[in-house]
């Protein structure tokens, strides 16, 4: 019995350890990521997010607003970006990275001064079983700079977002419900609703777990989730004041409720990228 306790403990920290040293492989140290340019604008800041990345996208169908189709994503090291999988119904063969305004080719600040947008092909993308997250890789290393930085990942050592607490989202999709889409990353502020009032608003699923979060956002703000937002990371700033990946919006629209869905970063989904990520 005492034997085969000790067996099970020295696998876990074997397998532990094995993570950790993946970890060490192919993403950013736990002191680099998820720094930031802070704003205190209600509108994403230039530099504020680096890790945010602009996914244009081609329709399967031509739709009738081509240059709109879009999505985001977040960057987790020089090679692979998260966003979610339901963008994967379009054609997608590029992503841009320190992307600001999305009609211009060079991003600004006086600041940080001025840096072309980055545009890097996707040289393959893949998904985890039932998780609505898809993983892109890059077909070459990314050069970090001012405007362009890896989020943490959720691992042990930072803490999670609790019930009530504030999460923040970005992307270039439609603003509030005027048909309009975003030159500029949007900064949505939401809160992780509880059960009970996640049932209250009536949700394809009714209660948090461990893949899914359900968020209350501001509904009379021009900063809402909205179509072409799929991607966006859902971000949560830890106690050691990075920022971190908590989730990422699946596929939102503009319903009137004051309410979203997030798809959860899970423990299980953090060990499978790691093995499944190389250098």
């Amino acid at each position: 019995m005492k034997l085969a306790l000790l067996v099970s403990i020295l696998a876990f920290f074997s397998k532990a350890q094995s993570l950790q040293n993946l970890h060490e492989n192919v993403l950013p140290s736990f002191k680099t990521c998820g720094l930031q340019s802070k704003s205190m604008q209600k509108s994403s800041g230039v530099g504020e997010f680096p890790w945010l990345v602009f996914i244009p996208l081609e329709s399967r169908i031509p739709p009738i607003f081509p240059d709109k189709l879009r999505c985001a994503g977040v960057l987790i090291n020089r090679r692979y970006v998260l966003t979610s999988i339901h963008c994967f119904q379009h054609y997608m063969t590029k992503v841009r990275l320190g992307q600001y305004n999305s009609m211009q080719n060079v991003t600004c600040s006086s600041r940080l001064g001025c840096d072309p947008v980055l545009e890097i092909d996707i040289e393959e993308k893949f998904g985890f079983k039932d998780v609505n997250i898809g993983v892109l890789r890059l077909a070459k290393n990314v050069q970090f700079s001012s405007y362009i930085q890896p989020i943490c990942l959720p691992f042990d050592s930072f803490s999670r977002a609790q019930l009530g607490e504030t999460v923040y989202t970005s992307g270039w999709g439609e603003i509030n419900f005027a048909g309009a889409y975003s030159f500029i990353p949007k900064k949505v502020k939401q809160s992780i609703l509880s059960n009970a009032e996640c049932s209250n608003n009536r949700l394809t699923k009714t209660e948090n777990d461990e893949g899914f979060m359900c968020l209350r956002y501001n509904r009379n703000s021009n900063d809402i989730p909205c179509r072409g937002d799929d991607g966006s990371p859902i971000m949560y700033r830890s106690s050691t004041g990075q920022m971190v990946l908590e989730g990422i919006l699946p596929h939102p629209y503009c319903t009137g409720k004051s309410v979203s869905e997030g798809i959860k970063i899970r423990s299980d989904f953090l060990t499978w990228l790691v093995e499944k990520m190389r250098p």
